[in-house]
């Protein structure tokens, strides 16, 4: 079998694939030539691929890719709540150690579990656990 990459009129990659047999003629909107290796064989990274009709090309500007590069990415669903997660448990360290909760302490932990709750509402709507309804 050989993956064989889909690419649109331009010549620009789709990212869909198909595995064909070996002996298998590459269908037509397709190249059977893989993105470049390094010296290890792992894959070059390309930004936006194009195929030339003999090699693949980048077609993103230096500068493009050095700025999403550095853009910050926005933590997953399962991050943030995470992120939610030690809050509560450092706030409830916090309240064990002083073993005298405040009017404020109490207020932030109550606020803090309320949006645990609305972001694991939030996951479960994403992405629905098996055998939950």
């Amino acid at each position: 079998m050989k993956t064989v990459y889909q690419i649109d009129a331009l010549g620009f990659m789709t990212y869909e694939t198909l595995e064909i047999g070996e002996t298998d003629e590459t269908p037509k909107g397709y190249v059977d030539v893989p993105l470049p290796s390094n010296s290890r064989g792992e894959q070059l990274p390309f930004w936006k691929p194009k195929w030339t009709g003999t090699e693949w090309i980048e077609t993103r500007s230096q500068s493009d890719i050095e700025i999403e590069k550095t853009e910050p990415v926005p933590p997953t669903p399962i991050e943030s709540l995470s992120q939610d997660v030690e809050s509560v448990a450092e706030m409830v360290s916090m309240v064990m150690i002083d073993s005298e909760i405040t009017k404020e302490d109490f207020g932030a932990l109550a606020e803090a579990i309320a949006m645990l709750m609305v972001d694991l509402d939030a996951i479960r709507t994403a992405m629905p656990i098996p055998g939950e309804v």
